[in-house]
């Protein structure tokens, strides 16, 4: 790489951090005091970083209203009739946190109350993130929390709140059915995409299940 090409790569790199900065600014003007007018944050009784599909799919596994996708004789059974209540209302807001190396960090948290009791599901969104200075900030905020865990550990905050985790109770019951529904599959030939992926996700949390 000769002089000529170092200086114009230089010169992209200004024009880029300058670009960057005015948008980091701009953002900063819009989510910056949002936290403190939201009372949630005082109330959380604990904190799980989960992205907007991990959510989804923790729903789906621990909620009274989740319902099966494959099931030929019982289209969308319900799939733990007697498990948690997820509130309906699930709106949250996008902080920033902090700053790092020049870089505004930010992070997407909703809240949503599980048998009445409020937790708060976090994620980073920006370019760039530090979970230390996101731990502290969020720590500071949620005076309230009993604890914090990702998605893989979420039955650990369902117990934390004094609740039973759904799959405790009916791992073998599960078990049952998945294999009557591997056994539909065989029979009728080539699932769905949908169905595929529900019998895959299904599959995958009954793996420590003994024989």
């Amino acid at each position: 790489m000769n002089t000529n090409q170092i200086e114009s790569l230089k010169s992209l790199l200004e024009q880029a951090t300058q670009v960057l900065n005015r948008e980091t600014s701009h953002c900063e003007q819009i989510f910056l005091d949002l936290p403190e007018s939201d009372e949630r944050f005082a109330r959380c009784l604990y904190l799980v970083e989960a992205t907007s599909h991990e959510q989804f799919m923790l729903w789906q596994e621990t909620s009274n209203e989740a319902r099966y996708l494959t099931r030929d004789d019982k289209d969308n059974e319900l799939r733990n009739p007697d498990g948690l209540t997820w509130s309906k209302n699930n709106s949250g807001s996008l902080c920033k946190v902090g700053e790092l190396g020049g870089y505004a960090l930010y992070v997407c948290v909703t809240f949503t109350e599980i048998n009445g009791k409020l937790i708060a599901f976090y994620y980073p969104t920006s370019k760039v993130s530090h979970f230390g200075i996101t731990e502290t900030w969020l720590k500071a905020r949620c005076p309230a929390i009993l604890g914090m865990s990702d998605a893989q550990n979420f039955p650990n905050a369902v117990r934390a709140l004094g609740l039973e985790y759904p799959i405790d109770s009916n791992k073998k019951d599960r078990k049952t059915r998945l294999l009557e529904d591997l056994r539909s599959w065989m029979r009728k030939g080539a699932p769905t995409d949908a169905e595929f992926y529900d019998l895959l996700f299904r599959a995958n949390g009954l793996l420590d299940l003994k024989k």
